[in-house]
């Protein structure tokens, strides 16, 4: 029997590869983004991830984890509030894109 921790663990791998391989398909063919918002889109979030990484053990360090993750929350809510409020969020009804 598998625990707990490994199924969960297989499906959020799982999970990951699927996102990964069906996102250029939604933005491309569904949204008719162009290729280059998702290059951008996947970029912008390997430099999150490694941000976050560099940064969680001295913030949690620092403070008490719980501290550590209101802040990794409100930075999250920093950065997408803007994007989501942008024009660029409607780029797909622009002429010529």
């Amino acid at each position: 029997m598998v625990g707990g921790g490994a199924r969960n663990s297989g499906i959020v791998r799982g999970g990951g590869g699927i996102f990964q391989t069906l996102l250029p398909v939604l933005f491309v063919r569904t949204l008719h983004l162009p290729e280059a918002v998702t290059g951008l889109f996947l970029a912008a979030g390997g430099v999150g991830v490694f941000t976050g990484s560099l940064l969680a053990r001295p913030l949690a360090s620092l403070t008490s984890v719980r501290a550590a993750l209101w802040a990794g929350a409100v930075g999250l809510m920093v950065v997408w509030v803007p994007i989501y409020c942008s024009p660029l969020r409607t780029a797909r009804d622009l002429p010529g894109v």
